[in-house]
C-alpha cells in the first residue's frame, strides 16, 4: 500500500533521520529512496522554514498528530507547496520512536482558499514546540552522558574488583 500510494509517505527517527521514503516521496521531492534514507529530513526544508520544521518535529515526537501546510524544496531547487499529515510512530510498548509524514502537493485552488499568515497564536505554539523540542534534546543528551558515564564507572569498578581478586589469588601462590 505504501509503495503503491501516490502520497509521499516518509518515516523518520527521533533525531529526524529518514528511515523510509516511498515512490510518492520520490515523485514529489525528486530524491530517490537510496539518496535519502539515513539523511536528515531537513534536507528538503527551505532555510526560512527550518525553525517551523524543527518545532513541528518536536511537537510530533511529543505525541501530537496534526496537519501542516508548508513549502518544501524539490531536489531541483524549486519550491513545492505541500500539506503534511504528521504523527508519531511508536514501538510495541507504546513509546514514541519517531515520526511519519504523509504529504500531498497543494493545488493552486487550495492555496487560494487559505492563507499562511502566522497569527500570534501560531507563533506562540511554534515557540512552545521549539522549547519542548530543546528540552527533549537536553534530556536525551543528558541520558546519553549518564549512560556513558555509568558504563565507565561499572568498568572501573569491575577492574578494581578484578585487581583485588588477583592480589588475593597471588597471596595463595
Amino acid at each position: 500500500i505504501i509503495r503503491a500510494s501516490n502520497a509521499a509517505i516518509i518515516s523518520v527517527t527521533l533525531e529526524c533521520r529518514i528511515q523510509s521514503w516511498n515512490p510518492g516521496a520520490e515523485a514529489l521531492f525528486g530524491y530517490s529512496a537510496a539518496g535519502t534514507v539515513g539523511h536528515d529530513l531537513m534536507m528538503i526544508v527551505p532555510e526560512d522554514r527550518l525553525a517551523e520544521a524543527v518545532a513541528n518535529h518536536a511537537r510530533v515526537i511529543a505525541g501530537k498528530t496534526f496537519k501542516w501546510e508548508t513549502v518544501l524544496r524539490h531536489k531541483s531547487g524549486r519550491l513545492v507547496n505541500v500539506v503534511m499529515y504528521l504523527a508519531p510512530t511508536r514501538d510495541r510498548d507504546g513509546r514514541i520512536i519517531g515520526a511519519c509524514a504523509v504529504s500531498h502537493k497543494l493545488t493552486k485552488r487550495v492555496l487560494l482558499k487559505g492563507t499562511t499568515d502566522r497569527t500570534p497564536e501560531k507563533s506562540q505554539l511554534l515557540e512552545r514546540a521549539l522549547h519542548q523540542g530543546a528540552l527533549h534534546e537536553r534530556k536525551r543528551i543528558g541520558q546519553e552522558l549518564h549512560d556513558h558515564l555509568c558504563q565507565h564507572l561499572v568498568g572501573a569498578a569491575f577492574a578494581a574488583k578484578a585487581k583485588s581478586w588477583m592480589s588475593i589469588a597471588s597471596s595463595f601462590v
